[in-house]
């Protein structure tokens, strides 16, 4: 099962292309949006209206708790600015607790004290969260989907996502197998729209 969100009033070529170039790389997979309101999707693609996150949470918090709440039954999860260029099953293998991708490919284990590609200085972990997987009744996710729950509404809009994995990634991991995906492996290019439209050209 992969999922996908969107608050936005429409899905625009963006995610649109999103959702179906997974389609185009997984045929056998379930492909399911999240909303909190009825929209059009792309044939084949399941609309999931969203009923369990806060409507007063904003927009981005409300993407976050909704992907930690699917999330503790397993599956994949990605962003609607993903377009895949290749099946992605590989990178999920190995029967882990969940699966967490990291900007620009730097080890969790290395980030706290160290130094991210570009050679700035990185004084916490740089998490991403948006391509993640888990497997059927995951620990990790329910731990995080706990926690979200009970946080209120933040002036950052990372509030119920990255900022709470940095702030107790310990506590979540604790006891946990999590397989580190590569950065590299999801962020090859930049999400600029001369590198969009040239990874559509070249891959059909």
């Amino acid at each position: 099962m992969a999922y996908f969100y969107w608050t936005g009033r429409e899905l625009g070529w963006l995610r649109t292309q999103a959702l179906t170039s997974f389609q185009r790389h997984h045929p056998t997979w379930r492909v399911v949006l999240g909303s909190p309101e009825d929209r059009d999707v792309p044939p084949g693609v399941e609309l999931l209206l969203d009923d369990v996150t806060d409507p007063l949470l904003p927009p981005a918090a409300r993407s976050d708790c909704w992907r930690w709440h699917v999330l503790r039954s397993g599956g994949f999860y990605a962003d609607t600015d993903v377009i895949f260029l290749r099946n992605v099953e590989a990178l999920f293998r190995g029967n882990r607790d969940a699966y967490i991708t990291q900007d620009i490919g730097t080890p969790i284990s290395r980030q706290r004290g160290g130094y991210r590609a570009d050679g700035s200085r990185s004084t916490v972990p740089s998490i991403s969260i948006g391509v993640l997987g888990a497997r059927e009744g995951s620990i990790f996710f329910q731990r995080v989907h706990h926690h979200a729950r009970r946080q209120p509404p933040g002036t950052d809009y990372q509030s119920h996502g990255t900022l709470l994995l940095v702030q107790r990634w310990a506590e979540f991991t604790r006891n946990l197998m999590i397989y580190n995906i590569p950065g590299s492996a999801f962020y090859r290019q930049g999400s600029s729209a001369r590198h969009v439209r040239k990874l559509w050209t070249e891959t059909g």
